[in-house]
């Protein structure tokens, strides 16, 4: 049996390829890092309600609010791109989270504002996700498609590099004062010039046709690379809401692991990414769950420092870089450009229910009296568990 990337990749034909110049994927990942670069500052946001006196039970609801946004943005956006385009989805997704934003300064100490504002985050972020994975394949083509794709989702995380410790900088010097109005400007930013990306540069065609949420869900293809992406949502899940607040407990810069991990991710899409691109993906999905389980377990497990911080974030950094883009990969060459919109919505939806979802579980096991760290412990065994799982379920070479 041959590798699923292989065997589902639809034909590209020359007169595709040559709809989609370089030039336009550069700019594409430039304005998607300033829109995330904006949102990565909420992973500072728990000790922010925190700092305002609100409650813990609270400050989970707040976290866990875009659950369902998130997920009916998402599958929402599959018949939006259907029908408008990716790229003009994109920017009405941003122009919502921009705003709702904004609107989070206002209501900072409220918990009903917060978590509206929250909310309304999330549908936004449903909307944006989607459509840019959808815009920025449809830029690619050829045997490197794996390693370029890679690139372009790195964008997503790389914002983390310098957003929280710029947060939680401009926090520490200045409160909560202007905090939402300054770190809103990349996204406006983006929001500016990805007009000038929809007038200069055509979208490419994701949307003549429609497959249908039933009809996926059905399709035995898809459930394992939809199973591995609900662990690793979990996983980058627990990063997003209580990482900051795990590490101002023991008083370590955030940082530590959100700059080691970010640049982590990076370089390895530069670098093994472009070897591993070509390996099969059940190997690579269960390589990435383990390295990210275990930089979880030794934070779980040691005396935390910068340097263990830093060396666990770089761990962690690797997987999510290798297990993300193979799987986005895993689904979306399964199907034909033109029918990729609702099989990619319904990816997402699964990897951002699984991320918003995650607070709740949290907030379960850290009522039976466990710690942030310890809860990590469950979370990554059952990521290696579930690695172990996939990798029986590769296919045997011929």
């Amino acid at each position: 049996m041959a590798d699923p990337l292989a065997v589902n990749a639809p034909p590209v034909t020359p007169a595709v390829v040559a709809a989609r110049p370089k030039r336009a994927f550069y700019v594409f990942c430039g304005l998607a890092f300033l829109s995330f670069l904006t949102t990565s500052t909420l992973t500072y946001l728990s000790v922010m309600l925190a700092s305002v006196g609100m409650a813990p039970t609270d400050i989970g609801a707040v976290l866990g609010s875009p659950l369902i946004p998130t997920v009916a943005g998402v599958l929402f956006a599959g018949k939006l791109i259907h029908r408008y385009g990716a790229l003009r989805v994109a920017i009405a997704g941003q122009v919502l989270t921009l705003l709702s934003f904004l609107g989070m300064g206002l209501v900072l100490a409220d918990p009903l504002g917060a978590m509206i504002a929250r909310f309304m985050v999330g549908l936004g972020a449903g909307l944006v996700f989607p459509a840019m994975l959808i815009y920025a394949r449809g830029l690619l083509s050829g045997p490197n498609t794996v390693y370029w794709f890679g690139i372009f989702t790195s964008m997503v995380p790389l914002p983390n590099f310098i957003g929280p410790p710029l947060a939680e900088w401009y926090f520490t010097h200045h409160g909560s004062q202007w905090f939402f109005p300054v770190f809103a400007l990349p996204l406006l930013v983006s929001i500016v010039m990805m007009k000038f990306v929809d007038a200069d540069i055509p979208a490419p065609q994701t949307g003549v046709t429609s497959t249908g949420y039933m009809r996926l869900l059905t399709k035995k293809s898809l459930w394992l690379p939809y199973a591995a992406i609900i662990t690793v949502g979990q996983l980058w899940g627990f990063m997003l809401s209580f990482m900051a607040l795990l590490l101002q407990g023991h008083a370590i810069p955030v940082g530590f692991f959100f700059t080691s991990a970010t640049l982590a991710m990076l370089l390895s899409r530069f670098t093994i990414m472009r070897w591993l691109g070509r390996k099969p993906a059940h190997w690579v999905v269960a390589g990435g769950l383990i390295s990210m389980s275990a930089g979880y377990l030794a934070l779980s497990s040691l005396a935390l420092s910068g340097p263990i911080v830093a060396m666990a974030g770089v761990v962690f950094g690797i997987g999510y870089s290798t297990a993300f883009p193979v799987l986005s990969l895993w689904v979306a060459d399964q199907f034909p450009l033109a029918e990729r919109g609702q099989p990619m919505a319904l990816f997402t939806a699964v990897f951002q229910a699984s991320i918003f979802g995650l607070p709740y579980l949290v907030a379960a096991m850290s009522a039976t009296g466990m710690s942030l760290p310890q809860t990590l412990i469950p979370l990554s065994i059952f990521a290696v568990g579930f690695a172990l799982l996939i990798a029986l379920l590769a296919p045997r070479r011929p």
